[in-house]
């Protein structure tokens, strides 16, 4: 699926998994300007509000080798962005 940013998105949901990271920190600033809906996951929410947009999404924490934790992340959502790496134990 191809998304245009530049287009306006209002009633479309997106996940970010990994929001505080380099990538999904810039990627959270552009969906929200294109209109989306955005819920942001972080191991931490807290890491979460140091961000400019913070209080303009859905911050919400999860561990995503759970799958109680993902599907509850996931449920409503319509664009799903898994920007998460493995950081070792």
């Amino acid at each position: 699926m191809r998304i245009d940013v530049t287009a306006r998105h209002p009633q479309r949901t997106v996940l970010v998994t990994g929001a505080s990271g380099y990538v999904g920190g810039r990627l959270v600033t552009e969906l929200l300007a294109a209109g989306f809906r955005v819920r942001a996951s972080s191991r931490r929410a807290a890491s979460l509000q140091r961000f400019d947009w913070s209080r303009r999404v859905e911050l919400v924490e999860a561990d995503l080798t759970e799958p109680e934790d993902v599907a509850r992340i996931m449920a409503g959502v319509d664009i799903a962005f898994y920007l998460v790496h493995s950081m070792g134990d």
